[in-house]
Protein backbone atom coordinates (compact mmCIF):
# COMPACT_ATOMS: atom_id res chain seq x y z
CA UNK A 1 0.00 0.00 0.00
CA UNK A 2 2.85 2.40 0.80
CA UNK A 3 4.38 1.78 -2.62
CA UNK A 4 1.03 2.39 -4.31
CA UNK A 5 0.52 5.67 -2.48
CA UNK A 6 4.03 6.72 -3.44
CA UNK A 7 3.34 5.97 -7.10
CA UNK A 8 0.03 7.83 -6.85
CA UNK A 9 1.77 10.92 -5.50
CA UNK A 10 4.42 10.67 -8.23
CA UNK A 11 1.70 10.28 -10.89
CA UNK A 12 -0.09 13.38 -9.60
CA UNK A 13 3.09 15.47 -9.68
CA UNK A 14 3.97 14.16 -13.15
CA UNK A 15 0.49 14.97 -14.45
CA UNK A 16 0.66 18.51 -13.03
CA UNK A 17 4.04 19.11 -14.69
CA UNK A 18 3.06 17.53 -18.01
CA UNK A 19 -0.25 19.40 -18.08
CA UNK A 20 1.54 22.73 -17.75
CA UNK A 21 3.99 21.80 -20.51
CA UNK A 22 1.21 20.46 -22.73
CA UNK A 23 -0.76 23.68 -22.26
CA UNK A 24 2.19 25.76 -23.44
CA UNK A 25 2.77 23.52 -26.47
CA UNK A 26 -0.88 23.59 -27.52
CA UNK A 27 -1.00 27.34 -26.99
CA UNK A 28 2.08 27.87 -29.14
CA UNK A 29 0.44 25.86 -31.93
CA UNK A 30 -2.86 27.75 -31.55
CA UNK A 31 -4.82 24.62 -30.68
CA UNK A 32 -7.56 26.00 -28.47
CA UNK A 33 -11.22 25.72 -27.58
CA UNK A 34 -13.82 27.48 -29.71
CA UNK A 35 -16.55 29.10 -27.60
CA UNK A 36 -20.15 29.54 -28.75
CA UNK A 37 -21.35 33.13 -28.70
CA UNK A 38 -24.79 32.00 -27.46
CA UNK A 39 -23.31 30.53 -24.28
CA UNK A 40 -22.59 32.13 -20.89
CA UNK A 41 -21.02 35.59 -21.16
CA UNK A 42 -18.12 34.70 -18.88
CA UNK A 43 -17.06 31.91 -21.24
CA UNK A 44 -16.35 34.23 -24.15
CA UNK A 45 -12.97 35.14 -22.64
CA UNK A 46 -12.02 31.44 -22.73
CA UNK A 47 -11.76 31.45 -26.51
CA UNK A 48 -8.49 29.83 -27.54
CA UNK A 49 -7.74 28.13 -24.20
CA UNK A 50 -5.62 25.02 -24.94
CA UNK A 51 -7.65 21.83 -24.98
CA UNK A 52 -7.30 18.01 -25.29
CA UNK A 53 -5.66 17.78 -21.87
CA UNK A 54 -7.26 14.37 -21.46
CA UNK A 55 -4.36 13.04 -23.54
CA UNK A 56 -2.03 13.89 -20.64
CA UNK A 57 -4.31 12.13 -18.16
CA UNK A 58 -4.33 8.95 -20.24
CA UNK A 59 -0.57 9.03 -20.86
CA UNK A 60 0.40 9.53 -17.22
CA UNK A 61 -2.16 7.03 -15.98
CA UNK A 62 -1.09 4.41 -18.53
CA UNK A 63 2.60 5.00 -17.79
CA UNK A 64 1.98 4.57 -14.06
CA UNK A 65 0.07 1.32 -14.60
CA UNK A 66 2.83 0.02 -16.88
CA UNK A 67 5.50 0.86 -14.30
CA UNK A 68 3.61 -0.95 -11.54
CA UNK A 69 2.99 -3.95 -13.77
CA UNK A 70 6.70 -4.09 -14.67
CA UNK A 71 7.50 -4.11 -10.96
CA UNK A 72 5.03 -6.94 -10.42
CA UNK A 73 2.66 -4.83 -8.31
CA UNK A 74 -0.13 -4.49 -10.83
CA UNK A 75 -2.78 -6.98 -11.93
CA UNK A 76 -4.04 -7.79 -15.44
CA UNK A 77 -7.56 -6.73 -14.46
CA UNK A 78 -6.32 -3.15 -13.94
CA UNK A 79 -5.94 -2.89 -17.69
CA UNK A 80 -9.63 -3.56 -18.31
CA UNK A 81 -10.41 -0.12 -16.93
CA UNK A 82 -7.61 1.52 -18.89
CA UNK A 83 -8.60 -0.11 -22.18
CA UNK A 84 -12.14 1.23 -21.79
CA UNK A 85 -10.74 4.70 -21.11
CA UNK A 86 -8.53 4.62 -24.20
CA UNK A 87 -11.26 3.31 -26.49
CA UNK A 88 -13.79 5.94 -25.52
CA UNK A 89 -11.09 8.59 -25.18
CA UNK A 90 -10.20 7.96 -28.82
CA UNK A 91 -13.76 8.88 -29.77
CA UNK A 92 -13.44 12.11 -27.83
CA UNK A 93 -10.06 12.83 -29.39
CA UNK A 94 -11.53 12.44 -32.87
CA UNK A 95 -14.30 14.86 -31.93
CA UNK A 96 -11.73 17.34 -30.54
CA UNK A 97 -9.73 17.19 -33.75
CA UNK A 98 -12.84 17.76 -35.85
CA UNK A 99 -13.74 20.78 -33.73
CA UNK A 100 -10.43 22.41 -34.70
CA UNK A 101 -11.45 22.67 -38.34
CA UNK A 102 -11.58 26.20 -39.71
CA UNK A 103 -12.90 25.45 -43.18
CA UNK A 104 -15.29 28.08 -44.47
CA UNK A 105 -18.09 25.50 -44.73
CA UNK A 106 -17.61 24.28 -41.19
CA UNK A 107 -18.53 26.33 -38.14
CA UNK A 108 -15.56 26.65 -35.78
CA UNK A 109 -15.93 24.39 -32.79
CA UNK A 110 -18.32 21.97 -34.50
CA UNK A 111 -17.39 18.33 -34.04
CA UNK A 112 -19.35 15.14 -34.44
CA UNK A 113 -23.10 14.98 -34.29
CA UNK A 114 -24.66 13.19 -31.30
CA UNK A 115 -25.68 10.19 -33.38
CA UNK A 116 -22.11 9.84 -34.66
CA UNK A 117 -20.77 9.79 -31.10
CA UNK A 118 -23.31 7.14 -30.16
CA UNK A 119 -22.44 5.07 -33.24
CA UNK A 120 -18.71 5.15 -32.48
CA UNK A 121 -19.48 4.48 -28.82
CA UNK A 122 -21.42 1.40 -29.88
CA UNK A 123 -18.35 0.15 -31.76
CA UNK A 124 -16.18 0.78 -28.69
CA UNK A 125 -18.73 -1.07 -26.53
CA UNK A 126 -18.67 -4.03 -28.93
CA UNK A 127 -14.87 -4.12 -28.79
CA UNK A 128 -14.96 -4.11 -24.98
CA UNK A 129 -17.46 -6.98 -24.92
CA UNK A 130 -15.34 -8.90 -27.43
CA UNK A 131 -12.14 -8.40 -25.42
CA UNK A 132 -13.70 -8.88 -21.99
CA UNK A 133 -16.83 -11.08 -22.26
CA UNK A 134 -17.00 -11.27 -18.45
CA UNK A 135 -18.45 -7.75 -18.54
CA UNK A 136 -21.73 -9.39 -19.58
CA UNK A 137 -22.49 -10.25 -15.99
CA UNK A 138 -26.01 -11.09 -14.90
CA UNK A 139 -25.75 -10.35 -11.17
CA UNK A 140 -25.91 -6.86 -9.68
CA UNK A 141 -25.88 -5.63 -6.09
CA UNK A 142 -29.01 -3.88 -4.80
CA UNK A 143 -28.38 -0.58 -2.94
CA UNK A 144 -29.04 -0.58 0.82
CA UNK A 145 -29.83 -4.30 0.77
CA UNK A 146 -27.77 -7.42 1.35
CA UNK A 147 -29.01 -9.03 -1.81
CA UNK A 148 -28.12 -9.52 -5.44
CA UNK A 149 -30.54 -9.30 -8.34
CA UNK A 150 -30.06 -11.53 -11.37
CA UNK A 151 -31.16 -10.53 -14.87
CA UNK A 152 -31.60 -12.63 -18.03
CA UNK A 153 -28.46 -13.13 -20.10
CA UNK A 154 -29.92 -11.44 -23.16
CA UNK A 155 -30.64 -8.28 -21.16
CA UNK A 156 -26.95 -7.75 -20.35
CA UNK A 157 -26.25 -6.58 -23.91
CA UNK A 158 -28.61 -3.56 -23.97
CA UNK A 159 -27.87 -2.85 -20.30
CA UNK A 160 -24.08 -2.60 -20.74
CA UNK A 161 -24.55 -0.58 -23.92
CA UNK A 162 -26.84 1.83 -22.10
CA UNK A 163 -24.38 2.22 -19.21
CA UNK A 164 -21.42 2.93 -21.50
CA UNK A 165 -23.40 5.29 -23.73
CA UNK A 166 -25.02 7.12 -20.83
CA UNK A 167 -21.87 7.47 -18.74
CA UNK A 168 -19.66 8.77 -21.56
CA UNK A 169 -22.17 11.29 -22.89
CA UNK A 170 -23.17 12.43 -19.40
CA UNK A 171 -19.56 13.07 -18.41
CA UNK A 172 -19.12 14.94 -21.69
CA UNK A 173 -22.04 17.22 -20.80
CA UNK A 174 -20.60 17.76 -17.31
CA UNK A 175 -17.34 19.09 -18.74
CA UNK A 176 -18.58 22.65 -19.13
CA UNK A 177 -16.92 24.56 -16.27
CA UNK A 178 -13.28 24.81 -15.27
CA UNK A 179 -12.39 21.73 -13.21
CA UNK A 180 -15.99 20.53 -12.87
CA UNK A 181 -15.76 17.16 -14.65
CA UNK A 182 -12.25 16.49 -13.31
CA UNK A 183 -13.35 17.03 -9.71
CA UNK A 184 -16.58 15.07 -10.20
CA UNK A 185 -14.64 12.11 -11.61
CA UNK A 186 -12.07 12.24 -8.78
CA UNK A 187 -14.84 12.25 -6.15
CA UNK A 188 -16.53 9.30 -7.85
CA UNK A 189 -13.27 7.35 -7.94
CA UNK A 190 -12.62 8.05 -4.25
CA UNK A 191 -16.07 6.71 -3.42
CA UNK A 192 -15.52 3.60 -5.55
CA UNK A 193 -12.13 2.77 -4.06
CA UNK A 194 -13.58 3.15 -0.55
CA UNK A 195 -16.49 0.90 -1.50
CA UNK A 196 -14.31 -1.66 -3.26
CA UNK A 197 -11.03 -1.85 -1.30
CA UNK A 198 -10.51 -5.49 -2.29
CA UNK A 199 -11.41 -5.04 -5.95
CA UNK A 200 -8.82 -6.08 -8.53
CA UNK A 201 -9.31 -2.63 -10.10
CA UNK A 202 -8.45 -0.76 -6.87
CA UNK A 203 -4.85 -0.10 -7.94
CA UNK A 204 -5.99 1.43 -11.21
CA UNK A 205 -8.58 3.62 -9.44
CA UNK A 206 -6.12 4.93 -6.84
CA UNK A 207 -3.62 5.89 -9.54
CA UNK A 208 -6.32 7.67 -11.52
CA UNK A 209 -7.31 9.71 -8.45
CA UNK A 210 -3.73 10.98 -8.15
CA UNK A 211 -3.58 11.77 -11.86
CA UNK A 212 -6.87 13.70 -11.77
CA UNK A 213 -5.78 15.74 -8.75
CA UNK A 214 -2.57 16.57 -10.57
CA UNK A 215 -4.52 17.59 -13.66
CA UNK A 216 -6.55 20.05 -11.58
CA UNK A 217 -3.32 22.05 -11.23
CA UNK A 218 -3.90 23.33 -14.76
CA UNK A 219 -7.62 22.61 -15.12
CA UNK A 220 -8.97 24.48 -12.07
CA UNK A 221 -10.38 28.00 -12.43
CA UNK A 222 -9.15 29.90 -14.34
CA UNK A 223 -8.31 26.91 -16.48
CA UNK A 224 -5.11 26.96 -18.50
CA UNK A 225 -5.94 23.59 -20.07
CA UNK A 226 -9.29 21.99 -20.85
CA UNK A 227 -9.52 18.19 -20.76
CA UNK A 228 -11.57 18.19 -23.97
CA UNK A 229 -13.83 15.40 -25.18
CA UNK A 230 -10.89 13.02 -25.08
CA UNK A 231 -10.82 13.40 -21.31
CA UNK A 232 -14.55 13.45 -20.60
CA UNK A 233 -15.27 10.43 -22.80
CA UNK A 234 -12.36 8.53 -21.25
CA UNK A 235 -13.59 9.25 -17.72
CA UNK A 236 -17.13 8.26 -18.66
CA UNK A 237 -15.84 4.96 -20.04
CA UNK A 238 -13.87 4.43 -16.83
CA UNK A 239 -16.92 4.99 -14.64
CA UNK A 240 -19.04 2.69 -16.80
CA UNK A 241 -16.63 -0.24 -16.81
CA UNK A 242 -16.05 0.02 -13.05
CA UNK A 243 -19.80 -0.05 -12.39
CA UNK A 244 -20.38 -2.99 -14.70
CA UNK A 245 -17.35 -5.05 -13.72
CA UNK A 246 -18.10 -4.74 -10.00
CA UNK A 247 -21.86 -5.23 -10.23
CA UNK A 248 -22.61 -1.64 -9.21
CA UNK A 249 -24.80 -0.57 -12.13
CA UNK A 250 -27.71 0.15 -9.76
CA UNK A 251 -25.41 2.48 -7.80
CA UNK A 252 -24.74 4.85 -10.71
CA UNK A 253 -27.42 7.33 -9.49
CA UNK A 254 -25.07 7.82 -6.51
CA UNK A 255 -21.59 7.57 -8.05
CA UNK A 256 -22.60 9.43 -11.23
CA UNK A 257 -25.15 11.76 -9.62
CA UNK A 258 -24.12 15.09 -11.15
CA UNK A 259 -23.47 13.69 -14.67
CA UNK A 260 -26.88 12.03 -14.49
CA UNK A 261 -28.52 15.31 -13.45
CA UNK A 262 -26.72 17.11 -16.29
CA UNK A 263 -28.08 14.63 -18.83
CA UNK A 264 -31.60 14.75 -17.43
CA UNK A 265 -31.53 18.55 -17.57
CA UNK A 266 -30.71 18.45 -21.29
CA UNK A 267 -33.39 15.82 -21.98
CA UNK A 268 -35.99 17.82 -20.04
CA UNK A 269 -34.99 21.12 -21.69
CA UNK A 270 -35.14 19.74 -25.22
CA UNK A 271 -38.28 17.69 -24.62
CA UNK A 272 -40.24 20.56 -23.07
CA UNK A 273 -39.16 23.06 -25.72
CA UNK A 274 -40.11 20.77 -28.61
CA UNK A 275 -43.53 20.00 -27.14
CA UNK A 276 -44.54 23.36 -25.66
CA UNK A 277 -42.00 25.94 -26.85
CA UNK A 278 -41.11 26.72 -23.22
CA UNK A 279 -37.69 26.50 -21.59
CA UNK A 280 -37.25 24.77 -18.25
CA UNK A 281 -33.79 26.21 -17.52
CA UNK A 282 -31.98 29.38 -18.44
CA UNK A 283 -29.61 27.16 -20.40
CA UNK A 284 -28.79 23.46 -20.38
CA UNK A 285 -26.84 21.49 -19.17
CA UNK A 286 -27.77 22.30 -15.59
CA UNK A 287 -24.54 24.05 -14.56
CA UNK A 288 -25.18 26.76 -17.20
CA UNK A 289 -28.55 27.50 -15.57
CA UNK A 290 -26.66 29.43 -12.86
CA UNK A 291 -24.55 31.53 -15.26
CA UNK A 292 -25.39 34.75 -17.06
CA UNK A 293 -26.01 33.77 -20.67
CA UNK A 294 -25.54 35.73 -23.87
CA UNK A 295 -28.69 34.11 -25.29
CA UNK A 296 -31.59 36.49 -26.01
CA UNK A 297 -34.06 34.00 -24.50
CA UNK A 298 -34.90 35.17 -20.99
CA UNK A 299 -38.06 33.18 -20.23
CA UNK A 300 -37.60 29.93 -18.30
CA UNK A 301 -39.60 28.06 -15.66
CA UNK A 302 -37.05 27.12 -12.98
CA UNK A 303 -35.90 30.11 -10.88
CA UNK A 304 -32.17 30.74 -10.96
CA UNK A 305 -29.59 32.88 -9.25
CA UNK A 306 -26.44 34.00 -11.02
CA UNK A 307 -23.26 32.68 -9.41
CA UNK A 308 -19.57 33.00 -10.17
CA UNK A 309 -18.15 29.99 -12.00
CA UNK A 310 -15.87 28.78 -9.16
CA UNK A 311 -18.82 28.87 -6.74
CA UNK A 312 -20.97 26.79 -9.12
CA UNK A 313 -18.18 24.25 -9.51
CA UNK A 314 -17.60 23.98 -5.78
CA UNK A 315 -21.29 23.55 -5.00
CA UNK A 316 -21.67 20.87 -7.66
CA UNK A 317 -18.65 19.09 -6.13
CA UNK A 318 -20.30 19.26 -2.69
CA UNK A 319 -23.62 17.91 -3.96
CA UNK A 320 -21.86 15.13 -5.81
CA UNK A 321 -19.76 14.25 -2.76
CA UNK A 322 -22.94 13.88 -0.69
CA UNK A 323 -24.44 11.50 -3.26
CA UNK A 324 -21.20 9.51 -3.44
CA UNK A 325 -21.18 9.26 0.36
CA UNK A 326 -24.69 7.82 0.19
CA UNK A 327 -23.45 5.42 -2.46
CA UNK A 328 -20.66 4.22 -0.16
CA UNK A 329 -23.22 3.64 2.62
CA UNK A 330 -25.48 1.83 0.15
CA UNK A 331 -22.67 -0.58 -0.80
CA UNK A 332 -21.84 -1.37 2.79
Amino acid sequence: MTALLGWTLAAGVACAAMSSAFSRVMGNHCVGKHIREQGPRSHLMKEGTPTMGGVVVLLVWGGSLAALSWMGRGSPSCWIVYVASVLFGAIGLFDDLLSQRRHERVAPGSGMRPWQKIALGTIAWAVMIGLFPNLLRTEFIVPFASMVVQIPRWLTFPLTWLVFTGATNSMNLTDGLDGLATGIAAISMIGLVVSLPDSTSATSIVLLIGVLIGFLWSNSYPSRLFMGDVGSFALGGTLAVLAIDNGLVLFLPFFAAVPLLESLSVIAQVGLFRTTGLRLFRMAPLHHHFEETASPHRSFLVPAITLAEPRITMRFWIVHALFVFLGVLAVR
